[in-house]
């Protein structure tokens, strides 16, 4: 049995068609959770530590939590490492 549980971040190129318009990204910065085949888009753009982490933490199905607060603290500086480097 493969288990899929786990964080992990990402960047793509927008300009791949067929990747932004199965995310449902048009805009960057964007940020999203996919969580059960299913996405999840951070809507506000006020991109501040205590709402990307609201974000994730409303994203992420309580059945399936876990004790990651490790990886949320790394998702959080690559995310505004690429804010830092992109805005």
């Amino acid at each position: 049995m493969v288990s899929r549980i786990g964080i992990g971040t990402g960047e793509f190129n927008i300009n791949d068609e067929r990747l932004s318009s199965e995310l449902g990204v048009w805009s960057i910065p964007s940020l999203c959770v996919i969580s059960h085949g299913r996405v999840y888009h951070f809507d506000n753009q006020d991109f501040t530590e205590m709402n990307i982490k609201e974000f994730v933490r409303k994203s992420i199905p309580m059945k399936r939590f876990i004790k990651i607060v490790k990886s949320i603290f790394f998702l959080f500086e690559k995310f505004f490492e690429f804010l830092a480097r992109n805005i």
